[in-house]
This record gives structure tokens, sequence and C-alpha cells, in this order.
């Protein structure tokens, strides 16, 4: 394991984080520090490590990182379209979840803090809490679960009638400072529910967000999740999504990634229950020296699944994106029905794209496709739109956008649909014309 001024640094952090935790359970001592046991046989990856060897951290593993400061109020209104989302509101600001009284009931949903569980509850998370994926196969992952703050949980008992927002807030710090944040999302069998994700931060200052969020969605649930991460043009944005699907349920997911200087998502998926459905659909638009990095995994351990991805990049100026997916099907999961596509625009010379679609298959009765496509604009439709009348740098953005759109237009929930249509809008005229 390498040493870093960032890895003597989160060591620190633990330390300092020590006392605090006295009072926890023993369960969740215990999640702890098989967290931090895992991520010190991992350490910082570094392009040596296949799942990391185009995504260099270097950056990040010289920066002395602080813990960001405890807020002490709720973090300021959301500016331009994330302010209008309009939709059951949490806020985590600088990894902390801010709930008052530590829990809030909203139809079909209760939300609450691990510090302010009941028996009964603490119960319901003990057996969920970092237990659907390995914490050795995600060293960041890991280091959360030792230095989250407190874990925010969405108990889902019944049909949510509107989208609830968590909200993760990074507040400027005058120092590079580093965040982990925890979400857990319990649904339980036949129940609904539209959970939404914003990552804001200053647009100026070094930081580093590390999020993680668990779904477990029980027989004939249904979820659906929507990411959009628009850190600060310096930021460093590392994150897990894990689903779990039960029997019959279905899981919908939509990643947004807008900003930050390097950011790494990764997007997995168990298919545990027979006749369970997983969408896994993303849009990332970088510019600039931007480095993005979508990785998504789909374990089919099942018969008669389904799951569906498609992936679009756009990257302008010298700008760089990863897309690496994987489709294990296991021996047992026959009559699986996966498909899985990534496709990117570059719009110039000098951006790039690392993209490696994956299919592992067991089983002998499956349908199974994968491709990924990159290219250009088609210049005969540009020449089409100018033909028409239509200035070039509009028709160039009216091309993206409708590029960007296919995935966009896929998001079930009308008003969410329109914010991140209107959020893709603004960064294609801003940085990619």
């Amino acid at each position: 394991m390498e040493s870093s001024n960032a890895l003597r640094a989160f060591e620190a952090m633990l330390e300092l984080s020590a006392p605090a935790r006295a009072s926890e359970p023993g369960w969740l001592a215990e999640a702890r520090r098989a967290g931090l046991e895992a991520f010190r046989l991992q350490g910082i990856p570094t392009t040596g490590h296949e799942e990391w060897r185009s995504t260099p951290l270097t950056a990040l593993a010289a920066t002395a990182y602080e813990p960001a400061p405890a807020p002490t109020g709720p973090a300021p209104a959301a500016a331009g379209p994330l302010g209008g989302l309009g939709c059951n509101q949490i806020e985590i600001v600088n990894g902390a979840p801010i709930l008052a009284g530590g829990r809030r009931q909203v139809e079909g949903v209760s939300s609450f803090l691990v510090s302010a569980a009941t028996p009964q509850e603490q119960a319901l998370v003990m057996r969920r809490l970092g237990k659907s994926y390995s914490l050795n196969s995600h060293p960041f992952a890991a280091l959360n679960l030792a230095l989250h703050d407190d874990a925010l949980v969405l108990h889902v008992t019944a049909d949510s009638a509107e989208p609830l927002h968590i909200r993760h807030c990074a507040l400027p710090a005058g120092r590079p400072s580093a965040s982990a944040s925890r979400v857990l999302v319990v649904a339980e069998p036949n129940a609904r529910a539209a959970i939404v994700e914003t990552f804001e931060g200053p647009d100026a200052g070094a930081y580093l967000t590390n999020a993680v969020i668990e779904f477990w969605l029980g027989d004939g649930a249904a979820v659906e999740h929507c990411r959009i991460q628009a850190e600060g043009c310096d930021a460093t944005h590392l994150s897990l999504s894990h689903a779990t699907v039960g029997r019959d349920s279905r899981f919908t997911s939509t990643n947004i990634s807008l900003g930050s200087a390097v950011a790494r998502y990764d997007g997995n998926a168990s298919m545990l229950g027979s006749g369970g459905e997983c969408t896994l659909n993303g849009v990332y638009i970088a510019s600039g020296t931007q480095l993005i990095d979508n990785h998504t995994y789909i374990d089919h351990a099942v018969a008669h699944c389904q799951s569906h991805e498609l992936y679009k990049g756009v990257l302008a100026e010298r700008s760089r994106g990863v897309f690496n997916g994987k489709i294990l099907v296991r021996e047992d999961a026959q009559k699986t029905d996966a498909k899985q596509t990534n496709q990117v625009l570059l719009l110039s010379d000098d951006a790039q794209i690392h993209t490696k679609p994956q299919l592992e298959i067991f089983a002998d009765d499956v349908r199974c496709t994968h491709g990924a496509t990159i290219g250009r604009l088609d210049s005969d439709a540009l020449f089409y739109l100018r033909a028409r009348g239509i200035p070039a740098d509009q028709a160039h953005t009216m091309l993206v956008a409708a590029f960007a759109g296919d995935v966009v237009e896929r998001i079930a929930d009308e008003t969410l649909r329109g914010t991140v249509d209107t959020l893709v809008r603004d960064a294609l005229r801003t940085g990619l014309t």
C-alpha cells in the first residue's frame, strides 16, 4: 500500500473521529472497523490497478485533506434548475445529514438517522448497511463506511406520492476538505418510490466528496433513482450506488454527470430474485480537462431477469471519459435478457474516451448484447440545419442536445425530466459550443 498525503490525512480523520464514535452500538463500530481494515489493505488505487488504469488519482493522493467542517445550519438555497425540483428535500451538508429530531415521515416513507433509530430500526439497518457489495472491491466505499458521519435511512413501506430529494452540498472550507455521506434505502415488498440525489459545491477550491447509497428492493418493489452530479470545477467526486433487486422488482437509475475535475461513479446491481428488472442509464458531459469515469456492474445471479443500460457521453476540448460496463450472467441465470450500449460524441481532436463493454456469461439460454460507438457529429445533419438558416453554433447544440436527450427522455417524473433537460442544455451552451 503506497504512502501519500491523502492516505495519511484519512488516517488522521479516523483517529480524530474515534471519540465521537464511542457511544455507537457494537454492530456499527464493527462495521466501521471492517471498512477501515478493507481500506488499509487496498489503499488509494493507482493506474496499476486494472479497475483504475484510466483514472489517475495523482492529485488526490498528493492532497492533505482536512475533515469538512460540521454544518452550523442549512445550506444556501440551490441556484438555477436544481432550486426548482419542488419535492420533499433532506439536506446532507459536508457529509452530515440534517433532519430535525432525527426523523421525518411522509406518505409511504419513514426517514431517519441511524443515531436516532429505534431498536427495531437498528435491527433493520444492521442487516443491510454495507452488506450489498464487497468492501474489498471498492476502496473508497470501504473508507466511506469507516468515516461516514451519520447514515440517512429511507424506509419505503408503501407507495410514495412524490419524489424524495436528497441534496448533497459541500460548503467552502478555505482548505482542501473531505466528506463522506451514507444513504440506505430499504423498499418493502410492493412499495414504490422515486429518489433524487443532487451533488453541489463551491465553484473554486479543492474538496473531496465520497458518497455511497445502497438500495434493497423487496419482492415486487419499484424504485426510480436519479442522481445529478454538478460539483465545483476543482472537486473530486467518488461515489458508489448498489441496488439489490428482489423477485419481480424493478430498479431504474439515471446518472447525470456534469461537474468536478475528476469524477468516478460506480453504478452496480445484483439481480437476486426471478423476474427482476434493472435499468442503468447515464449521460456524462465534460469539457476543459475534466475526467469523468463511469463503471457499471450488473450481476445476474438467478433466472428470468432483465437488465438494460444506455450510457451516452459528450466530450469536448481536452476532457476524458471512461466507461467500463460489465454484465455477469451466472450459471443458474438462464433466460437472462441483458443489453448494454455506450455511445460517445467527441467534439474535439484532443478529447479521449476509454470504453470497455464486457459480457461474462456462464449460462447457455440467454439473450445478451453489448456495444460501443464513438464518433463525431453527423456532417450531413449539420448541413441540413445550416441550409435551413440555423446558425452553426445553434445547429451544433441542437444535435448534441438531441443525442443526450435520448437518455433524459427516459426519466419517468415529468418535473425531474424537465430539470435535467435544462441542466444538460445549459452545460452544452456554456462549455461545448
